[in-house]
């Protein structure tokens, strides 16, 4: 069983001591009210705020630590809280300061239907991003292609035939096209 008060003496000798203790109950009372939202189990080390208001402070990690948070890269997790836990370490963290926050509004849980909804929205829509992805992929190889194919290309020459009269096309008539026949 954690020492809550002998992991917050650290602390208290910091000018900033406060401001951690707001940020920390912040953290606890998220876990408290839900302790199975995954966004409430991660904590960002390298989040600015948290380095200036709490990590910066001697003692903050090591009181992080206890409550239950594990290091893993640039985040500390807990995986599983423990409700009982974190409820001791606010208590010890509302005494010590006489600080009480404010209770924010638990957020309500996803019904099971609903989520399962939004999950196969997004598989479906990473599904056609994928396939647009390869349709994409496909058109440009083709048109680099093509482009290849037409550097190597030489110019044919024209197929057309001059006309009779030598002269310059000024009717219909004069490439053999017949309007009152049906030919326009």
């Amino acid at each position: 069983m954690a020492d809550f008060g002998a992991l917050l003496a650290p602390l208290r000798k910091s000018p900033k001591f406060l401001d951690a203790i707001e940020t920390l109950l912040k953290l606890i009372q998220n876990l408290i009210l839900n302790p199975k939202e995954e966004k409430f189990q991660r904590i960002r080390v390298t989040n600015p705020t948290l380095q200036q208001r709490v990590f910066a402070l001697d003692g903050a990690y090591e009181f992080i630590v206890a409550l239950g948070w594990e290091p893993e890269g640039e985040f500390m997790i807990m995986r599983n809280p423990d409700v009982e836990l974190l409820q001791r370490a606010r208590q010890e963290l509302q005494r010590t300061t006489g600080y009480v926050p404010v209770t924010p509004k638990p957020t309500s849980p996803v019904p099971d239907h609903i989520a399962a909804e939004r999950a196969a929205r997004e598989q479906a829509m990473r599904a056609r991003q994928q396939t647009d992805e390869k349709l994409r992929k496909q058109i440009l190889a083709e048109a680099q292609a093509d482009r290849e194919a037409n550097k190597n290309r030489r110019a044919a020459a024209s197929q057309g035939r001059e006309l009779p009269f030598g002269g310059q096309v000024t009717r219909y008539g004069d490439i053999g096209v017949d309007l009152g026949k049906g030919g326009g």
